[in-house]
């Protein structure tokens, strides 16, 4: 099953981390892309969540959008709140999305 995560960061390097580390769990990674520099473009992507993405970006920050193709959520929830970052949105079940949300902020304020 496809999972779809959309997660910004404060910088481009943990962005760049992320997409190099997520294929070491075995995960089949594609269409990742980031939007640097607080700037993005409208590709057919649905207005409001594109403004929704903005309003986490300062210039020199990144967001990920991340379709992990092969993996468990049990892989990857760890593995992404490792690099900690702000969950915007995910297609995980609610159950699970809340589980990565709590990860990363635990790993955020430890």
């Amino acid at each position: 099953m496809s999972n779809l995560f959309a997660i910004a960061y404060p910088d481009l390097a943990t962005a760049i981390g992320l997409l190099f580390f997520m294929p070491l769990l075995g995960a089949a990674v594609g269409g990742a892309t980031g939007a640097a520099m607080g700037a993005s473009t409208d590709l057919g992507v649905d207005d409001g969540f594109m403004r929704e993405v903005g309003r986490h970006l300062q210039p020199g920050s990144a967001a990920v959008f991340l379709l992990v193709r092969k993996a468990t959520a049990d892989k990857v929830v760890p593995a992404l709140a490792r690099f900690g970052g702000r969950i915007i949105q995910t297609s995980l079940p609610h159950e699970a999305e809340a589980e990565l949300r709590a990860t990363v902020q635990a790993a955020q304020g430890a």
